[in-house]
């Protein structure tokens, strides 16, 4: 039997998948592609309302850029921390948590007319949707 390394995966797993040195799943592909689904569905939603966010509090494009750039912020800070929580209870249920946190704050941000709570919102949504791709990304996967 071969060394099993994280949570049941093994190398023999990876090169017999073509996948050298990289840790993957078996069978995943399904849970994984909905995920990524689900993600684009939900951040195509926020993009469909960028212009009534801009609008509804006014702000000008660079404005607006500068609370664009909240979302990615969260994202960077997610990296990290996806990755040690992933290790300790597995990307499925962080995958999935992570998708119910980003359609609550969809709701959130779209519901809020305070810019701070606003703000607060859309860091969180970008750190839920960066959490979310490290749990989808293949060598991590369900």
């Amino acid at each position: 039997m071969p060394p099993q390394d994280i949570k049941g995966f093994s190398e023999m797993d990876a090169s017999a998948r073509g996948h050298s040195s990289i840790l993957f799943a078996p069978d995943a592909g399904l849970p994984v592609t909905f995920l990524f689904f689900l993600n684009g569905v939900l951040y195509g939603a926020w993009a469909s309302r960028v212009p009534d966010f801009r609008h509804r509090f006014g702000l000008t494009h660079g404005e607006l850029g500068g609370f664009l750039l909240l979302m990615g912020a969260g994202a960077v800070v997610s990296f990290p921390l996806a990755g040690i929580t992933i290790g300790r209870v597995g990307a499925p249920r962080v995958g999935v948590t992570l998708a119910i946190f980003i359609g609550f704050f969809l709701v959130i941000i779209g519901a809020s007319r305070n810019l701070l709570f606003s703000g607060l919102a859309l860091t969180l949504f970008g750190a839920s949707s960066g959490g979310m791709d490290v749990a989808m990304t293949p060598g991590w996967c369900c």
